[in-house]
This record gives C-alpha cells, sequence and structure tokens, in this order.
C-alpha cells in the first residue's frame, strides 16, 4: 500500500471537475441541484456584470481562478480559509489575483470567489486552521465546477 499525503490534492480532481463541466455546458438537466446549493451555502461568487463574457481573456482568468479553487478545496481549503481568489481589471488588462482577507486586490474586481462561511474568517482572524466538513468541500467543488461550465 502506498503512504499518500493527504494534504495534496488529488490529480483526478480537475479532470473530473473539466469532464463534470463539459457534461453541463452540454446540457444543465443533469444538474444536481441540492449538491449545487450545499455548495453556494460554502462558496460565494462575485461577478461584474459591467464585464462581459466576450471581455478580453476573462473567460480564460475565470477558468485559471476555479482550476485554483477547485484545487485549494480538494487540499482542504488552505488558502480559501485565509484568503480569495479572483480577477481584476488592471491597467487596461485582465489580472488573476490571490487576496488575503482584510486586503483588497489593485484595480477594478471583476470575479471573486471566497468562503461564505464567516466562522473561516473569524478562525482566520485568530490564526486558526479552517475547520470545512468533508461534505462541503465537496459540495464547493461541485458549485465551483457549475461555475466553470459557465466560462466554456
Amino acid at each position: 500500500m502506498v503512504n499518500q499525503d493527504v494534504s495534496q490534492p488529488k490529480a483526478d480532481v480537475l479532470s473530473s471537475a473539466l469532464k463534470l463541466a463539459a457534461l453541463l455546458k452540454a446540457d444543465m438537466t443533469g444538474l444536481d441541484k441540492s449538491e449545487y446549493d450545499r455548495g453556494d451555502r460554502v462558496l460565494s461568487f462575485y461577478v461584474d456584470a459591467q464585464f462581459g463574457a466576450n471581455f478580453r481573456n476573462l473567460n480564460e482568468m475565470k477558468i485559471e481562478v476555479l482550476t485554483n479553487v477547485i484545487e485549494d478545496l480538494a487540499d482542504r481549503a488552505r488558502m480559501l480559509s485565509k484568503a480569495f481568489f479572483g480577477v481584476s481589471f488592471v491597467n487596461n488588462q485582465m489580472e488573476s489575483f490571490v487576496c488575503d482577507h482584510g486586503q483588497r486586490p489593485k484595480g477594478n474586481l471583476v470575479f471573486k470567489v471566497s468562503l461564505k462561511d464567516v466562522a473561516a474568517f473569524q478562525r482566520w482572524r485568530a490564526g486558526q486552521e479552517t475547520n470545512v466538513q468533508p461534505e462541503d468541500l465537496h459540495a464547493a467543488i461541485y458549485r465551483a465546477t457549475v461555475e466553470w461550465s459557465r466560462s466554456l
């Protein structure tokens, strides 16, 4: 038996998420509403409607951010427990960022993903790690994957 480091995300999480995102892009009737709703209670998404999907590189940047979010969720939300991920418009171009809680990214915020759990933020302020339940992490990965399908 191989001793696996549980702190590292499993390699197949992204490939599975991409397959699911492609299926959902083609047909949203397969959406698991209860899993989506549970994930929506864990993750917060902000999208500035002024920046349309056709804006240069926005979809690619969103996919990059969502990929990072999914990987972090698979690693027990270590970064999301103390930071948020997103895309901002800086100097006439889109830039992805990771920004600690309490900080503000450069430029205009275009897209942002963070944990909704207020307790996670409070634990971060106290210097403690988050304790998001595995079922909630799974649902959050599902919710991020649904968002990913919208950017394909």
